[in-house]
């Protein structure tokens, strides 16, 4: 069993701990929350292209995330503390089959039974701004930490977020590693899909001004060290017509390279549209997205960004490629079985090059979940997803994830 605990945690922890030893109050410790979520994996792949090493991939893993969360000290200056500890088990893998991104080896068997990770936060805000500092999961539009294997991957750094000017948030932040979704190591540099060159350097900065409840306005600004410099332009935008949400969401992504190009030369604009129309449980949507300049999207491994087609397998982000899809969303609550979604969509690209010719690719998605809404087992969410890709840059894939999780919340 290996603890991570790195330098940017253990000084959060220390400081929040020997601050609250002198503030700490009854809110601090009777509005504390703790939760122990139990995720159970299980993925099959076949891969359908000719030559490939290595036909199908197979892994089963269990996995459990236990968080603790302080409540809220009193006073103008408030402190809190979070707890986290999780642990992924192997249940089943092969040399044959492994390098699923369950477990953190592609040598089945042969690689470690379990992988673990013990961190902190510690949380100070004042009226509307807050800061929290230590190994966080940031959901922000141009990084996200990813969530799609048996336990979440994590940035060590700080976030700070300004709401003190309504309508106007301001963000903020800075991480110096990450911990990957399956990795044993505690705090690894940060790289690009299309490099193997290292920045220890990520910040980022962001206004968003909320024009109406309807309409939103955001730019941010990002920079990984000595490999990329980023701008994000979005607006989101919802109105109510006959019965009907409809929504939009218009972003641009303007890319190039930083510093001393440790990752070489970065030259990307991503234009990236999302058009929504909801009634009574149904929800279309269409995307399309367009990747303009010499180079593809500069993307940090394993996180996601607000790119309406990036979605289970592909980016459909490559040096010009465009691309659209197709979603429709089902929400089974609307006839009398709450607790039921499911959602599919198809996605198409083309115009890139591969190997000195034109380059197209495909991917299909089928998405069934089912959340026990009462009784003991309430919140046992059972979810099946499925992915079929044919491109002419990767390999081609079927695909099968069937994940069992369970959360249980106490005080």
């Amino acid at each position: 069993m290996n603890y991570k605990i790195n330098k940017v945690q253990f000084v959060a922890m220390w400081f929040g701990c020997s601050g609250l030893s002198t503030v700490a109050n009854a809110a601090f410790v009777d509005d504390a929350q703790y939760t122990l979520q139990m995720r159970n994996f299980y993925i099959n792949g076949d891969y359908r292209s000719r030559g490939v090493a290595q036909s199908k991939k197979e892994e089963w893993a269990q996995g459990f995330l236990f968080t603790a969360q302080s409540g809220w000290t009193e006073g103008a200056v408030g402190f809190a503390l979070e707890a986290n500890a999780s642990l992924g088990v192997k249940l089943d893998t092969g040399r044959s089959r492994s390098n699923t991104g369950l477990l953190p080896n592609v040598f089945g068997n042969t690689g470690p039974g379990e992988y673990s990770q013990l961190s902190g936060i510690a949380k100070v805000r004042y009226a509307g701004t807050q800061l929290q500092a230590g190994e966080l999961r940031p959901q922000l539009p141009i990084l996200t930490s990813s969530d799609l294997r048996l336990l979440p991957q994590t940035f060590s750094g700080y976030m700070l977020v300004v709401k003190d000017f309504e309508p106007v948030t301001l963000q903020l932040g800075h991480f110096s590693g990450t911990s990957y979704r399956a990795s044993t190591n505690a705090n690894e540099k940060l790289h690009i899909y299309t490099s193997t060159a290292q920045s220890d350097d990520f910040r980022y900065a962001a206004v968003q001004y909320k024009v109406s409840p309807s309409l939103q306005l955001e730019v941010w600004h990002d920079e990984l060290e000595n490999i990329y410099s980023q701008e994000f332009y979005n607006v989101i935008a919802q109105t109510s017509f006959k019965g009907w949400q409809w929504g939009a969401s218009l972003g641009w992504f303007n890319n190039r390279d930083a510093g001393s190009q440790r990752a070489g030369n970065i030259d990307n604009q991503l234009a990236t549209h999302m058009f929504s129309a909801s009634s009574q449980g149904h929800t279309f949507r269409l995307g399309y997205q367009e990747s303009r300049g010499a180079t593809d999207f500069p993307q940090i491994v394993q996180t996601d960004v607000a790119m309406a087609n990036g979605v289970m397998v592909l980016g459909f982000n490559r040096a010009h490629e465009q691309s659209w899809q197709a979603r429709y969303d089902l929400d089974f609550a609307a006839y009398g079985v709450p607790g039921l979604r499911m959602f599919a969509r198809y996605l198409h690209g083309d115009g890139f090059r591969v190997n000195g010719r034109n380059g197209k690719e495909w991917e299909r998605n089928l998405d069934l979940s089912y959340t026990v809404q009462s009784g003991p087992l309430r919140s046992l969410t059972v979810r099946w997803r499925h992915a079929s890709v044919r491109s002419d840059a990767v390999v081609g894939l079927d695909e099968h994830r069937l994940i069992i999780q369970y959360t249980y919340s106490f005080k």
